[in-house]
């Protein structure tokens, strides 16, 4: 009789084993673009010191893959701005904002969020995390990060001085 008790408690117990150690699960991926370029134009050129600069920005995705929505592959992102810019500081360290994701289907989603700036390495890294706040994708979270050369102080000299530049960005829903 006790080996039968024995038993059922050790049953019990690999039963309740798996349960207690179950890994909690990450919300899963909506949408996936991890093929990006972003380049930025100044016009003028970014100079040693402040100066007003028209600013362009585009951003470009293209094999994205969505789970719910499977004709989603690519955005193509423009955005214009003019802001006193230098060399020595040519992203601020932190704000917020939005900007509107036109998707290749037709469709479009208002990204809503917060923007951090580090340098790693020999480059900087912005990354934005929020939420999609309207439009296709509403209520998924938002996780875009472009990382970019850092400027050569150099080049920032003599004009023209720095008129562009380019690196990888990603985004990622769920």
């Amino acid at each position: 009789m006790r080996h039968h008790r024995w038993s059922a408690a050790l049953i019990l117990v690999a039963l309740a084993v798996p349960l207690a150690a179950a890994p909690a699960h990450a919300a899963p991926l909506d949408l996936t673009c991890a093929v990006g370029t972003e380049t930025e134009s100044y016009s003028p050129g970014l100079r040693l010191f402040p100066q007003t600069v028209a600013v362009t920005v585009n951003r470009i995705y293209t094999g994205c893959v969505s789970a719910s929505n499977p004709a989603v592959t690519g955005a193509v992102i423009t955005g214009n701005a003019v802001a006193m810019k230098s060399c020595l500081d040519p992203i601020p360290a932190a704000s917020n904002g939005s900007f509107t994701i036109p998707w290749n289907t037709g469709q479009s989603s208002v990204f809503t969020f917060n923007r951090t700036v580090v340098i790693v390495g020999g480059a900087t890294v912005i990354t934005r995390t929020g939420t999609i706040s309207s439009g296709l994708f509403q209520g998924a979270t938002a996780i875009n990060t472009t990382t970019l050369p850092l400027i050569n102080p150099t080049a920032c000299l003599f004009a023209p001085g720095v008129s562009s530049c380019g690196g990888t960005a990603t985004l990622i829903l769920s």
